[in-house]
């Protein structure tokens, strides 16, 4: 206990200290793979239950699945819009020069769910950066009992990423080597309890495969500029190029 509370008084003391120099970020700058809020823009997902047995598929071809215990109890997998849309996270690891992350709605995964990727392409080696919150952990906890998550390429053995932080923002990000992804090759697994993530990015993503195919299937968008910056409309909803609702 004393050693947790030195913790906090030592976070406390830096965050008055230093308030008027910190940096506050949009998770809509980062998560260009996929961005949980603004996928809430299509009624059929914010409304979806995903189980181990009805997995939900994403306009861009990722699969979000379920799984149940041992016992047969399902665990969670939904939309998550705890404490509102837009709680800001002070980041704990993961993202240099940045203090703090202001997420929307979040996907909310037990143990055992996982993220099967669409089909993409990058055009070089680079990162795949998965932005979630821990969902309770603290920095008392250890090795195995530390909440996270696990990325597998092809048939190659899954990498794990844990960090015990409390209920702060952590991303963790694992090598990806260029090429060409089918759906499927790029699993996400939750490791451990439960966590709570708000995007995904993929560096070197081939251009027209970002978070705005992830908003809505099958209708053709209207895309200008206006005062410099791109706007994208879909159902009549307007996006900036990220995905972001504008």
């Amino acid at each position: 206990m004393k050693k947790i509370f030195l913790f906090a008084a030592a976070v406390a003391a830096s965050m008055t200290i230093n308030a008027q120099d910190k940096v506050v970020k949009e998770i809509t700058e980062y998560a260009n793979y996929i961005e949980f809020q603004a996928l809430m823009a299509n009624p059929d997902i914010a409304n979806a239950t995903i189980t181990s047995e009805a997995p939900l598929t994403l306009p861009n071809g990722s699969v979000l699945t379920g799984f149940k215990n041992s016992a047969g109890k399902e665990g969670d997998c939904k939309w998550n819009a705890k404490a509102g849309y837009n709680t800001t996270y002070f980041v704990a690891d993961g993202l240099e020069g940045v203090d703090s992350l202001t997420v929307g709605t979040q996907w909310r995964a037990a143990s055992g769910c996982t993220l099967k990727f669409g089909a993409f392409t990058t055009t070089a080696a680079g990162k795949v950066s998965v932005f979630y919150q821990l969902n309770g952990d603290d920095s008392s906890k250890t090795g195995e009992d530390v909440r996270g998550c696990s990325l597998q390429i092809y048939n190659n053995d899954p990498v794990e990423y844990r960090f015990a932080t409390g209920k702060n923002l952590c991303v963790a990000s694992f090598d990806l080597p260029a090429g060409s992804y089918d759906a499927g090759d790029v699993i996400l697994k939750v490791v451990k309890n439960t966590i709570n993530v708000c995007g995904i990015r993929i560096e070197n993503l081939q251009e027209g495969q970002q978070a705005i195919d992830n908003i809505e299937a099958g209708e053709k968008a209207e895309k200008f500029f206006e005062n410099g910056q791109l706007v994208i409309i879909k159902n009549g909803v307007r996006y900036n190029a990220l995905g972001a609702q504008l």
